[in-house]
């Protein structure tokens, strides 16, 4: 092994990972999971214990890049899902459509558990994947031996009768009525906590139920409940498994090897691409998107979003004809230069919608080269090639063009939700205002004449009333005197004086909304610096109340209050909020390993460590340092016991939910 080679491999972590080892063009050709990534890769290079594959594998591999896991379970997992998108030429396992386990508890009456490959968006819960199978089955007997849930598969309203599982107690027959709903779903809540790792809140949950049971004299229920304490206590090892994704791995190296095989596919040279996308349901909301990619790279201030405005029925091909038309016949031609290539997210239908639509604008010098790849198969269909290509599943070009594409689609579908919901928005505000101005009473007109209804008054002064959904209008000339109800004027202030306690809800929702505002990053750094999150977030309300503009009678700046000098030596911008919440907890992780107790360390960050020093390491007498200290401890006991939800769902339309946001797309959970 030569220096070099040795020298790159001693900066290998010893942590669980997954290697992935590329060719001189850049292709993936191997991916291999590890306990610890040094000693795993380096068994490659060792002479005496190579195999066959092995010599072939070190001899073509170029580059290798590797990701970080917790646990050698989530490296796995991580593993298998690389495997299956990118079928590396040297892997042999994970190439075909198996697929690690799931536990599945599903949202039908009377629940079942079973064990799926496949995960759906169908609205059940999963849990998993499980790279070990038999860990998986042990898992599984143990919450049915433990929980009594049904351990059978059968459609419950197609049951006349009990089935074997009963009579030797190991169903509660919910076919034939015997089991209790509301137990049953209490008792799938206890089994979701149980399969999730909640387990001390699982413990605590049965022994208070328990211990109620024993107070009301059933005592039939105490001892069930009891013997399910006993066997989670003693049979119950810990399992976290978390689902782990990865996005664009594929554009971590050099876009130029991408953007190069791309061009020999096309026979031209790439630069720049445009990809387009629609989005609509059921042809309501109709948009298209527009996403630009230079030399491999997003340039998202040219992406464009198109509201479909000619197209009033499901056609997306006359949806793609209308996008492509209004891009390179509208005013974004004179702004904007022409693509190298066009990028459509669809079939042949699709491009050929495309090609019409650019067949049918003047003045264009330069046809650029037009593909459309399809979802099903991948299949890429190009203009004048009747036939699709497929390409390799870790071909360059494909990933790229697959890149593009799903970022066409994300971009479409943002655009859609948002118009969803102004319209939701907009109706809102058009009830409201209904009930607002129009109010239910009597008009006496001068001819002796009575109109009862709805009435409204209309911008012109006059007044409108409506019965039975037919409108009359009303001068004030022919009016002699309006008698309003009571009981709807009653209403009215009912309903004007919930919508000021409605405001002045959403102001202080607002004021707590950016107390978490931030959890992502304080997570991300706390974990970083071996920090608790919540004293993180104890330091920054003492500090500044979640005010990143606050700015002390010190002059130090931002959430976590640094110091101008503290920042420069540190190499932070105190006014951006990210440095400020990684300088500030960085800081304070110095200051605990410097004086090793918290009060100490929350007193050097406050007065400064040679304060405390010069003090015999004791927290100074200054009033301000001891109100700070205590202040901070009082509020890390506070957000302690603030427990908090988050949650984001990624383009595959997958929920992702933790307590430890790590991820600024996560979004908080409202309780």
């Amino acid at each position: 092994m030569n220096d070099f080679l040795n020298q790159k491999l001693k900066n290998l972590p010893n942590h669980p990972g997954v290697y992935i080892m590329r060719d001189a063009s850049s292709k993936i050709i191997y991916i291999g999971k590890a306990t610890s990534l040094k000693s795993r890769v380096k068994s490659y290079f060792v002479e005496n214990i190579k195999d066959f594959k092995n010599t072939f594998l070190v001899k073509t591999v170029r580059n290798i890049e590797y990701i970080l896991t917790e646990n050698e379970k989530e490296a796995s997992i991580l593993e298998e899902a690389l495997i299956k998108r990118f079928q590396p030429k040297y892997n042999i396992i994970w190439k075909d459509d198996k697929r690690y386990p799931y536990i599945k508890i599903g949202k039908e009456k009377f629940p079942a558990i079973e064990v799926v490959r496949i995960k759906k968006s169908d609205g059940a819960k999963y849990f998993g994947p499980y790279p070990d199978s038999t860990d998986m089955q042990k898992t599984l007997k143990l919450v049915k031996r433990i929980f009594g849930l049904r351990p059978c598969q059968y459609n419950l309203t197609k049951r006349k009768k009990e089935c074997l599982y009963y009579f030797i107690n190991k169903c509660p027959a919910p076919c034939i009525g015997k089991a209790n709903e509301e137990e049953y779903v209490n008792m799938i809540d206890k089994v979701k906590m149980f399969l999730s790792g909640k387990n001390k809140e699982l413990l605590r949950a049965l022994e208070k139920e328990m211990n109620i049971s024993k107070k009301y004299l059933d005592f039939e229920s105490a001892a069930k409940l009891r013997n399910i304490i006993f066997a989670i206590k003693n049979t119950l090892t810990r399992v976290n498994f978390k689902e782990t994704t990865i996005d664009n791995i594929l554009m971590n190296i050099d876009r130029a090897s991408y953007i190069s095989d791309l061009s020999k596919l096309l026979n031209s040279n790439v630069n720049r691409i445009e990809g387009f996308d629609i989005s609509n349901i059921s042809g309501k909301f109709a948009v298209g998107s527009l996403v630009v990619f230079t030399n491999g790279f997003p340039d998202k201030k040219e992406y464009r979003k198109f509201k479909i405005k000619t197209v009033k029925k499901i056609d997306d091909f006359k949806m793609i004809f209308e996008v492509i038309n209004r891009r390179y016949s509208g005013t974004l031609v004179k702004k904007t230069p022409m693509p190298d290539m066009i990028l459509i997210d669809g079939g042949k239908g699709q491009l050929s919608s495309a090609i019409s639509a650019l067949e049918k604008i003047p003045n264009i010098e330069k046809m650029p080269k037009v593909i459309s790849i399809a979802k099903k198969n991948e299949e890429l269909f190009v203009t004048g090639n009747p036939k699709p290509i497929i390409l390799s599943k870790n071909s360059l070009a494909l990933n790229l063009i697959k890149h593009i594409r799903d970022e066409a689609h994300r971009f479409a579908i943002s655009y859609h939700k948002l118009l969803r919901k102004n319209l939701f928005i907009a109706f809102i505000i058009f009830i409201s205002t209904l009930q607002l101005f129009s109010k239910e009473g009597t008009i006496y007109l001068k001819n002796g004449k009575t109109i009862a209804g709805d009435i409204t008054k209309l911008e012109n002064g006059n007044l409108l009333v409506e019965v039975n959904n037919c409108g009359m209008e009303f001068t004030n000339k022919e009016i002699k005197n309006i008698a309003y109800s009571k009981n709807k004027e009653q209403k009215e202030e009912n309903f004007l004086q919930k919508m000021k306690n409605t405001q002045k809800a959403q102001v202080k929702e607002k004021i707590r909304n950016r107390r978490y505002a931030y959890d992502p990053l304080i997570y991300t750094y706390a974990d970083k610096y071996g920090l608790d999150p919540s004293f993180v977030k104890a330091v920054i309300e003492a500090e500044s109340n979640f005010n990143q503009d606050d700015v002390s009678w010190k002059g130090a700046i931002g959430l976590m209050q640094l110091m101008p000098k503290t920042a420069k030596q540190m190499k932070l911008n105190p006014n951006n909020i990210e440095d400020n919440i990684k300088g500030g907890t960085q800081y304070l992780n110095y200051m605990l390993l410097e004086f090793g107790d918290p009060s100490l360390a929350l007193a050097g960050y406050n007065a400064g460590p040679y304060a405390v020093k010069k003090y015999g390491n004791q927290i100074p007498p200054y009033k301000e340092t001891k109100n700070y200290v205590d202040t901070v401890l009082r509020n890390y006991i506070k957000h302690k016991r603030d427990k908090q939800l988050w949650y984001f769902v990624d383009e595959k339309g997958c929920i992702k939910i933790s307590d430890k946001p790590k991820d600024r797309r996560y979004k908080r959970v409202e309780k």
